[in-house]
């Protein structure tokens, strides 16, 4: 039967997200594959939104909301408005995420 170390193990094992026990140089040749941070930030971002009953958002909502979040809160380096606005622009024309561009309201986005 496995225990609960034995599961943690494993786990750690698989983990991208914490690569501290490897060298700085030998990362780079693991190549992590490319992990989208940013666009998930944004995701997450309408799904609080969402649950605080906001249906859309503006890009400017965005980026307010994008600052205190992970600027203020975690560090982040700041995004600014185009750069949001680009990015909420790809990822709703791409389909990947599950958001799209509301109709007839500029600059605006909503969760699918």
């Amino acid at each position: 039967m496995v225990n609960s170390e034995q599961i943690k193990k494993a786990q750690k094992l698989f983990d991208t997200d914490d690569l501290s026990d490897i060298k700085e140089k030998d990362r780079v040749k693991i190549g992590r594959g490319k992990q989208d941070v940013f666009g998930q930030q944004l995701i997450e971002l309408f799904i609080l939104a969402k649950d605080a009953g906001i249906e859309k958002l503006t890009v400017n909502q965005v980026t307010v909301a994008y600052y205190r979040r992970y600027v203020e809160k975690d560090g982040c380096k700041v995004k600014t408005n185009v750069q949001i606005m680009n990015k909420l622009f790809a990822m709703a024309a791409n389909g990947k995420y599950p958001l799209e561009k509301v109709e007839g309201e500029q600059g605006t986005y909503r969760l699918k």
